[in-house]
């Protein structure tokens, strides 16, 4: 998988290579609507919760990203930590709206 990382995730935004500014994920999305933005080409940003390194998987390398989480992804955290790592994820944009990406946090 051709992975691209980046440190500068930041107060609750982040930048791709292009320095474009992400912020304002929207509120958790359900599996099926992750499903729709990644067929639909949206770009695919992962994120381990409590740390700053981004990854930007391209193209198939994000629609497999997204494969292999799939799995794991939960719309809401339980009560209870989890034991094994699970996924959430949202909707983050440009101020001026003209780039989108979902931002997958991992959870653990």
């Amino acid at each position: 998988m051709d992975l691209t990382s980046f440190n500068d995730h930041v107060g609750g935004s982040f930048r791709d290579g292009k320095g474009r500014t992400f912020s304002g994920v929207t509120t958790r999305l359900k599996r099926r609507q992750v499903d729709e933005l990644i067929a639909q080409g949206v770009p695919l940003v992962l994120h381990w919760f409590g740390g700053g390194q981004l990854e930007w998987p391209e193209g198939d390398g994000a629609r497999a990203a997204w494969a292999e989480r799939r799995g794991s992804y939960v719309s809401q955290l339980p009560a209870r930590p989890p034991k094994d790592v699970l996924w959430t994820g949202g909707e983050a944009m440009t101020a001026n709206r003209d780039a989108r990406v979902v931002l997958l946090e991992g959870h653990c």
